[in-house]
C-alpha cells in the first residue's frame, strides 16, 4: 500500500473501526506500545463496547492504543500471529508493515 496505508487506517479509525497495528521490529519495556497495538476511536458507544469486549478477553483496560496480544500470550512476533490474533479478537482490520487486511479477508478460527 505504500503511502496509502496510514490514510486508509486513519479512515477506518474515523469510521469507528478497530484496527490491529503491526509495524517494524518488536519493542520491549514499559513504553513499548507503538509497533504492536490495537487502535480504536472511543468516541462512539459501540466502539467503546467492542474495545471493552477486547478488554474482557485480554485483561487490559480500554485505551486508544493497547498492546496487540491476547491475555496470557506473549507479544506478537510474526505476521501470521497478528492475523490469527486479529481474527480471534474480532478486529475490523490489521495493518502489517505495508499491507492492510480488512475483516472479510481475515481467516476464521
Amino acid at each position: 500500500m505504500g503511502g496509502r496505508l496510514i490514510p486508509a487506517v486513519a479512515e477506518l479509525l474515523a469510521d469507528h473501526h478497530v484496527v490491529g497495528w503491526v509495524q517494524g521490529g518488536m519493542e520491549f519495556g514499559p513504553c513499548a506500545l507503538g509497533h504492536r497495538s490495537i487502535l480504536a476511536h472511543p468516541g462512539r458507544t459501540q466502539t467503546r463496547d467492542r474495545v471493552n469486549a477486547i478488554n474482557q478477553r485480554t485483561g487490559l483496560t480500554m485505551l486508544l492504543n493497547t498492546s496487540f496480544n491476547t491475555k496470557g500470550a506473549p507479544i506478537l512476533m510474526s505476521a501470521e500471529q497478528a492475523v490469527h490474533a486479529a481474527a480471534d479478537l474480532g478486529l475490523d482490520a490489521v495493518a502489517i508493515n505495508d499491507s492492510l487486511l480488512v475483516s472479510d479477508k481475515l481467516p476464521t478460527r
